[in-house]
């Protein structure tokens, strides 16, 4: 048993290490050829015809073919991190800061993206229940505005009959009034 567990463990480690060395192979293989290409441009840029080039369109004293530093804004990753801060500050979203700080940290952009994919998921299903919640919104208004309506309408006929109850009061109370004096004066007349 112990054979055999230490020949699985032995072809196991024997894979890594295989893997390991073809990882490494092709990253010298990469790098010989960054390196085959740097030498080749600046050969390039040496030669006596691009020297002569040089000479001719550059005059001396105004401009100089030298790189003072290299922008860290022009990468991709750079970017992306700064237009993921710009928005997470306009927002004011925890979520997109987490994201960006993931990006700037090293974070893979599968993974930023695979958190971005999901972000985008959380605000569509905010927005649908966004909509909802206006439409309901918008329904009751609605309703209530029926409502007040009608109460209006109730109101107005309502007041309507209550001046014109009033104009009859007016009426029969001067009606009573010249009754009264009417009656005042037969009493007067029979007296």
């Amino acid at each position: 048993k112990q054979m055999k567990a230490d020949t699985l463990f032995f072809d196991e480690t024997k894979a890594a290490c295989q893997a390991k060395a073809d990882e490494w192979n092709e990253r010298v293989r990469a790098r010989t050829e960054e390196l085959a290409g740097i030498n080749k441009a600046l050969e390039i840029l040496t030669s006596d015809d691009a020297k002569a080039l040089f000479n001719k369109s550059i005059k001396p004293g105004k401009e100089t073919f030298l790189q003072m530093g290299m922008e860290s804004e022009s990468l991709p990753q750079t970017k992306a991190y700064n237009v993921l801060k710009a928005h997470a500050t306009k927002a004011k979203s925890l979520r997109l800061a987490a994201i960006a700080a993931t990006l700037r940290t090293g974070g893979h952009f599968d993974a930023v993206i695979a958190e971005i994919d999901k972000m985008m998921a959380t605000l569509k299903a905010e927005e649908k229940a966004d909509i909802e919640q206006r439409d309901w919104c918008k329904e009751e208004t609605s309703k209530n505005e029926q409502e007040a309506s009608r109460y209006e309408y109730k109101i107005e006929r309502t007041d309507a009959k209550l001046m014109k109850l009033n104009n009859k009061l007016e009426e029969l109370e001067a009606t009573r009034q010249k009754t009264i004096e009417q009656i005042m004066a037969t009493k007067d007349d029979i007296k």
